[in-house]
């Protein structure tokens, strides 16, 4: 594989009540994007809630890795566009 950063999953940890939503995110792009494309998450507006990416570096050292979250209303109307620098 020729990637530099293999992205395992992707958690929704809700602080509240909800159960966690948990994204597999193993295979090949096709395979994620047939499994996870019509799946859509509900989340109450004002609903606190943390993203946890969990990832996996093969050879190099990766110096920063950019999550962008977009946060739509009814499948159509943009709320919410924001990025977020992670790493260790």
């Amino acid at each position: 594989d020729s990637r530099l950063v293999l992205p395992v999953r992707i958690r929704l940890i809700f602080e509240n009540h909800q159960p966690d939503i948990l994204f597999d995110l193993k295979g090949s792009i096709d395979e994620v994007r047939e499994a996870h494309s019509k799946r859509t998450v509900t989340i109450k507006e004002g609903e606190p809630y943390r993203t946890q990416l969990e990832f996996y570096v093969q050879r190099d050292i990766v110096t920063g890795l950019k999550l962008m979250n977009k946060v739509l209303k009814a499948r159509t109307i943009p709320v919410d566009k924001s990025k977020y620098m992670i790493g260790k």
